[in-house]
């Protein structure tokens, strides 16, 4: 079918006068049918067909064409290279992250159980020195008993 495309557009440019250019970037192809622009400086008549090839339109065409096309391409590329760039700042930033999370909670576990240690020594110590304290000093007197008053006993 590509075949018998190009040899159709190929068989009509002699009589369109209109040129068959390939342009190509990279891998891609395109097959172009371009018409010239008439001079300025000549009146255009009308007509049905494409007006006269001048090699010198044409070829500004092809050239403004040609550099949209390389322009597109260019930042297609700088474009997708920035994606990748990203995407990979992305990817290490998150396991950067994910590291120093997992560095930060073994840190904390650690601190906490040097806090829950210091916690256990201190309250042994104290223990040890209320008892210490409580041997040491004697016992307070009991509280002096109130005798019931015989007002309150019949009541």
């Amino acid at each position: 079918m590509l075949a018998k495309t190009r040899a159709s557009i190929a068989a009509a440019a002699p009589r369109a006068r209109a040129r068959i250019v390939v342009v190509r970037l990279g891998r891609v192809s395109i097959v172009c049918r371009a018409w010239p622009w008439p001079g300025r400086d000549k009146p255009s008549a009308p007509s049905t067909s494409p007006p006269a090839a001048d090699s010198a339109n044409v070829t500004m065409v092809l050239t403004v064409v040609g550099s949209c096309l390389t322009l597109f391409t260019a930042l297609y590329m700088v474009l997708t290279g920035l994606k990748a760039e990203i995407s990979s700042d992305v990817t290490d930033f998150k396991s950067e992250l994910r590291s120093d999370m997992s560095d930060f909670k073994s840190e904390l576990r650690a601190d906490l159980r040097r806090a829950e240690d210091r916690w256990y020594k201190v309250s042994r110590d104290t223990a040890a020195l209320k008892a210490v304290s409580d041997a040491r000093t004697q016992p307070p007197p009991p509280p002096p008993k109130q005798e019931k008053q015989p007002d309150q006993e019949q009541q």
